[in-house]
C-alpha cells in the first residue's frame, strides 16, 4: 500500500500499531527528511534514543536482506514501540519492506 500525503498525515496523527513497516522515499530529499521526522516522532518519544531506534543503511540491507526483518522483530529493552530507520532506501527496497 502506498500512502498519499493525506494518508501519511493521518498516520502521524494516529499511528496504526498493525503497520509494521513504512517506506518513505522521493526525489525531494528535504520533504523525505521532513516526513521521516514526523513519522519517527509519532512512533517513539525520542527519535535519537538508541534503545528505541535502530538506524540502518540501504546498502547494508542489500548485503544482508534479513537484517531488516531482524531489526523489525527486535523488542525494545525499555518497552514501548521501536523504530527502524533505513537511510538511502528507495523503491528497489520495497520488496524487503513488503516481506
Amino acid at each position: 500500500m502506498k500512502f498519499t500525503p493525506a494518508q501519511l498525515k493521518r498516520f502521524t496523527d494516529r499511528p496504526d500499531s498493525a503497520l509494521r513497516a513504512l517506506l518513505i522515499f522521493g526525489a525531494d530529499e528535504g520533504l523525505v527528511r521532513e516526513r521521516v521526522a514526523s513519522v519517527a516522532k509519532a512512533i517513539v518519544d525520542d527519535p535519537k534514543d538508541p534503545f528505541h531506534v535502530a538506524d540502518l543503511d540501504a546498502a547494508a540491507l542489500l548485503a544482508d536482506p534479513a537484517r531488516l526483518a531482524d531489526e523489525a522483530a527486535a523488542i525494545s529493552m525499555m518497552g514501548g514501540r521501536r523504530l527502524v530507520r533505513v537511510g538511502r532506501a528507495g523503491d528497489r527496497h520495497s520488496k524487503l519492506f513488503a516481506e
